[in-house]
């Protein structure tokens, strides 16, 4: 997954799920079979400000999105 690991636990903890969020640096860190439960993130931005308004527009996360979509594209 491309995107910022700090949110995506902090929305899993919120929702009541047992996963294990865990950032990685590239595809390659990727292990051939993940552990049940478990979320491989690519981040490769600046982290997002931490407690973000769910649900309402921000520049921020908005601008994450691009920069994770593009990263994706590319990869």
């Amino acid at each position: 997954m491309y995107g910022d690991a700090g949110v995506l636990r902090e929305t899993a903890q919120h929702l009541g799920l047992a996963t294990q969020v865990v950032p990685i640096e590239g595809i390659d860190a990727l292990p051939k079979q993940a552990p049940p439960g478990t979320i491989y993130v690519l981040n490769r931005r600046p982290p997002l400000p931490s407690k973000l308004p769910a649900g309402r527009l921000s520049a921020d996360a908005g601008r994450g999105a691009y920069d994770y979509l593009c990263h994706a594209i590319d990869d």
